[in-house]
């Protein structure tokens, strides 16, 4: 799609993480592939047989992330705690965040969801906002080719 005279990579079902069968209702949306560049794209889908010429997307303004100044450029785990807060004040289920290399990445796993990791403390402050939140429990998704991250908080 182009935006604002720039092309990016856009596609909705990508994200949609349900089946097309189910029992029990996913709500989560996932925003991975809303508005990536090429560079993005490659690293997890083939280009080779697309019967029409697409063009280089390099933009990433439009990305979702990037709009929503969701992107990590080092590990801070201050930033993932107000990253929570932002969400539980919001009444939102979930956060989620990209991160800017794939070191970023990593570190953020090891740091998030290794033993003692830094994801509780970020859960147990968005309790203190929200009521609704369980600071005991939260599930998470990780894109390790994109590297986000989205955490699913726990609702009483």
């Amino acid at each position: 799609m182009k935006i604002d005279g720039a092309y990016y990579y856009l596609d909705p079902t990508w994200d949609d993480n349900s089946t097309t069968v189910q029992e029990v209702r996913n709500d989560h949306i996932d925003y991975d592939y809303f508005c990536i560049t090429t560079e993005e794209l490659l690293r997890t889908r083939k280009t080779d047989l697309c019967p029409v010429e697409m063009p280089i997307c390099t933009a990433a303004a439009a990305n979702y992330y990037q709009h929503n100044a969701l992107i990590v450029s080092r590990y801070d785990p201050e930033k993932i705690k107000s990253l929570a807060i932002d969400a539980a004040n919001s009444g939102e289920k979930s956060f989620a965040f990209k991160c800017a290399t794939k070191d970023v990445y990593r570190k953020a796993i090891e740091r998030l969801f290794g033993v003692d990791g830094d994801a509780f403390p970020a859960i147990r402050a968005a309790a203190k906002k929200n009521r609704k939140i369980n600071p005991q429990r939260f599930t998470y998704s990780c894109n390790a080719d994109l590297y986000t991250v989205s955490i699913r908080f726990d609702l009483k």
